[in-house]
């Protein structure tokens, strides 16, 4: 008889969604709600909001990990670009994965911020079910498959 392994209790994933307009911030944690994962999302109302979030989580000792950032690129005060530049400069959140989710459809912009260090880049679409269908394919990856890699590399 081979004995069953414990299952380990599921981590809660953090994620920070950084955008200006509310009616998209409410659009996204549904969309996450939805899927029913053990995650828990943070809105910043904007790119300075944003990195003071960011800084005071990644300081915080026995603060919950965070798992991943979605981030605008056009917002009021610090803008997308310089939100992802804060991050990647922080030895403390130097690997958090930042989705960039935004209107700007550049592809010198969005070479500008995978440069910078963003994970991924997407366009929201007007199409509202596509629109949630990217985001809900970015938060399973990125707190499920990305995070069991990242888990297991750390671990080995």
């Amino acid at each position: 008889m081979i004995a069953k392994k414990p299952e380990s209790p599921r981590m809660e994933a953090v994620i920070v969604l950084v955008d200006d307009d509310p009616d998209y911030r409410m659009l996204v944690r549904d969309a996450i709600e939805s899927l029913n994962l053990p995650v828990k999302v943070y809105e910043c109302v904007d790119g300075c909001d944003g990195i003071r979030f960011l800084k005071q989580a990644g300081a915080v000792g026995g603060a919950p990990r965070l798992s991943l950032v979605l981030l605008d690129l056009e917002m009021p005060g610090a803008d997308g670009l310089e939100v992802l530049a804060n991050v990647r400069a922080d030895d403390r959140l130097r690997d958090l994965p930042v989705v960039v989710m935004t209107g700007v459809d550049d592809d010198e912009v969005q070479r500008r911020a995978l440069e910078t260090g963003a994970s991924s880049y997407t366009c929201k679409v007007k199409d509202t079910e596509d629109m949630l269908r990217r985001i809900e394919a970015a938060a399973l990856y990125w707190t499920t498959v990305h995070r069991q890699l990242s888990t297991r590399s750390s671990a080995a």
